[in-house]
């Protein structure tokens, strides 16, 4: 997902500490003599046991980075041995949502966020520690090659991804328009299969609606910075039209910003509503909840998930069937269930951290759990001829009896 925009709310917390210690120790080590420059300018550690804490010899890290300044075939890149290094303190949380997002790969993140993107058009996780697609946009390059939620990404234009970072396969996948990237693909333990796929320039709308009938039915692809703006507007364009029963189709859709989803469901649910608990590493359970009255007080609603709904998407499904403010219609979701902040840090980098779990405002962990919906209706490969749609005909039958 993907993340909850923050730059605070961090403090106390050995990884930052560690990674402000790597970010920034070659000039604090100059200034205490710890590392001094030798005659071809290049720097020599002289105290390796330079910060070493009670239980870990960080002298180790300064011994190695010594021995391949001075002894290296090639010249190494000392910028790009920090970023590696830094990623590899996060990587070693194990922790799938978790990174380090150098420069490019942090305005690359705020670029989606805004809706603005150029790639294949589909949202990536790492599931089991392997990258997987989570959600192929509609209408995507992702879509058209034929990829499908769960697909395993085995390697990008042959390079294997195993070793890599989830925002450093991202990274690779995205590119310029009109050029061309290679996905190797495992679906279902199958043998690997190469979808070679167009790059195109993705504007994500994060809601769009339409009309079937006396039903709205309003897709919501993300929860980005536009989102509480475009559903204000449809919401404005349904109570025009007279219509008054409503399916939010939160198919597919991989999560975002919980701010954005907090307000999305306070279209549906009264002012002071508990829309989702935040669980932190000491226990601490603080709870957020809904501000204003809400657009759709009464109005019948069904909610439409899939496998492809995360995060976000299934903090609102989660607070819908829970209040028995709606149906929740479709498949069990993701199971995406963790808090991330998104710390911008010097140079433009940037970190993603979890920091805490979502509950549901009942307390049921999300996480690996998913959303379960009241009405199981799956949608299965070749069983749909093509135009079909079983769960939103099951939906537009449920919500015509309310």
């Amino acid at each position: 997902m993907k993340t909850k925009k923050k730059n605070s709310r961090f403090s106390g917390r050995l990884g930052v500490v560690v990674l402000l210690l790597v970010a920034f120790s070659f000039g604090y080590l100059f200034g205490h003599g710890n590392m001094k420059l030798d005659q071809r300018y290049i720097p020599r550690l002289v105290n390796t046991d330079f910060g070493k804490p009670e239980d870990v010899d960080f002298g180790l890290f300064w011994q190695v980075y010594d021995e391949l300044s001075r002894n290296y075939l090639r010249t190494m890149d000392a910028e790009k041995a920090l970023y590696g290094a830094i990623n590899g303190l996060v990587l070693s949380l194990e922790d799938p949502y978790s990174s380090f997002l150098t420069p490019e790969e942090s305005k690359t993140f705020q670029e989606e966020l805004s809706g603005k993107l150029e790639g294949i058009g589909a949202e990536i996780g790492r599931r089991n520690g392997v990258p997987t697609i989570i959600t192929p946009l509609k209408n995507s390059p992702a879509e058209k090659a034929g990829l499908e939620p769960g697909d395993q990404i085995l390697a990008v234009d042959g390079e294997y991804t195993d070793k890599l970072s989830l925002d450093a396969v991202i990274a690779k996948i995205r590119g310029k328009r009109g050029t061309e990237v290679v996905l190797t693909i495992v679906r279902n333990s199958t043998e690997p299969k190469e979808y070679k796929i167009i790059r195109e320039a993705i504007n994500v709308q994060d809601v769009t609606w339409e009309r079937e009938d006396d039903v709205a039915v309003i897709t919501m692809r993300q929860f980005g910075d536009n989102s509480t703006a475009q559903l204000s507007q449809a919401a404005s364009e349904i109570k025009n039209a007279g219509i008054s029963r409503i399916i939010l189709d939160l198919r597919n859709n991989p999560g975002g910003l919980l701010d954005k989803a907090v307000e999305v469901a306070g279209f549906f649910l009264p002012a002071g509503s508990v829309v989702v608990k935040e669980q932190l590493k000491d226990g601490e359970i603080s709870t957020i909840t809904t501000e204003g009255e809400p657009t759709f007080a009464r109005e019948p609603l069904v909610v439409m998930v899939n496998k492809g709904s995360a995060s976000a998407s299934e903090i609102v499904a989660g607070a819908m069937r829970e209040y028995k403010r709606g149906l929740v219609l479709g498949e069990k979701t993701y199971g995406k269930g963790t808090v991330q902040i998104f710390k911008d840090l010097k140079l433009g980098a940037a970190l993603k951290l979890t920091i805490a779990q979502w509950l549901t405002p009942q307390g049921h962990h999300i996480e690996k759990n998913g959303i379960e919906p009241d009405i199981v209706v799956e949608y299965k490969d070749g069983e749909v001829e093509e135009g079909g749609d079983p769960q939103l005909e099951k939906a537009l039958s449920e919500i015509r009896k309310r």
